[in-house]
C-alpha cells in the first residue's frame, strides 16, 4: 500500500455538501440548559464530500463519547475501513 492507492481507500461519493469540517465538541457552545447557541472555529469550512464529518469523528484524538453520539445520529454510515488504512498510510 502507498500513498498513490490513496483515492482509491476513501468511502464513494458524488455528493458535496457545505460542512464546518472540523465539528466536535469544543466547538460547539452550549448555555447551561445545554441548549447549543454556537458553533465557533470556523476556518476548515467548506465542501467536502458527503461522509467528510462522519469519518473525521473517528480519528483516534477524538473522544468516545462523541463517536458514540455521532455514530448514532449519523444520517448514514459509511466504510471507515479505507480511510482507517489511509490513516496508517500517512501516520
Amino acid at each position: 500500500m502507498s500513498i498513490h492507492d490513496l483515492p482509491l481507500m476513501l468511502p464513494e461519493s458524488n455528493q458535496s455538501v457545505f460542512t464546518h469540517g472540523d465539528m466536535s465538541p469544543r466547538n460547539i457552545m452550549v448555555d447551561e440548559r445545554l441548549q447549543i447557541t454556537g458553533i465557533v472555529d470556523w476556518e476548515a469550512v467548506g465542501w467536502y464530500p458527503d461522509y467528510w464529518e462522519y469519518i473525521n469523528i473517528w480519528k483516534p484524538s477524538v473522544d468516545l463519547d462523541w463517536q458514540k453520539w455521532m455514530d448514532q445520529t449519523a444520517p448514514r454510515k459509511w466504510d471507515r475501513r479505507g480511510v482507517d488504512a489511509a490513516r496508517r498510510v500517512l501516520f
